[in-house]
């Protein structure tokens, strides 16, 4: 990869995604994608997933115990005979993304889809509100002591955000 930038974000985002699934890069040519993996392509055409979409998706995948192959194009995109081959298309959008960019985008997005499945939000997700981010440091705070000192778990705060608990309607 060119970019250090895009490198690093990639490395970010394969680091946490580790936390969740096991997972590689890899840049090979079209013969040896492997015949048993799930293959998805990345393509224009391609159905466009939100990213709870995406996290019911991966978790079909995961039930199903088979390994998943993302396949990104280059500049003039993917062979018409891999788009083909493969089980299911995801776009990203009607944007032509440099190859390098739409690998940090699936990253962040199969990151989000794992945190969305495990219900889990970050301290550090830009999306959370301060009485979120105050609720979740109560909850690990709660966890921490319930494990050091045997008490039970506390309850889930009561929290206006949607990342902690049901969304409030």
């Amino acid at each position: 990869m060119k970019s250090a930038a895009l490198r690093a974000a990639c490395d970010d985002y394969l680091s946490r995604i580790r936390h969740y699934a096991k997972i590689e890069e890899r840049e090979v040519k079209e013969a040896r994608i492997p015949e048993d993996s799930r293959l998805i392509a990345l393509a224009r055409t391609g159905e466009a997933w939100s990213s709870e979409q995406l996290a019911g998706l991966t978790g079909r995948w995961e039930m199903e115990g088979r390994d998943v192959t993302f396949v990104i194009g280059d500049a003039d995109g993917l062979p018409e005979n891999i788009i083909t081959r493969a089980e299911q298309s995801w776009s990203l959008g009607p944007l032509t993304l440099p190859h390098e960019l739409a690998r940090v985008v699936v990253y962040e997005q199969l990151y989000r889809a794992f945190t969305i499945r495990r219900a889990r939000s970050t301290i550090a997700d830009p999306d959370l509100s301060a009485a979120d981010r105050a609720a979740l440091l109560t909850l690990a705070r709660g966890a921490i002591e319930a494990a050091l000192y045997g008490r039970t778990l506390p309850e889930l705060p009561d929290v206006p955000g949607r990342h902690c608990g049901a969304a409030r309607s």
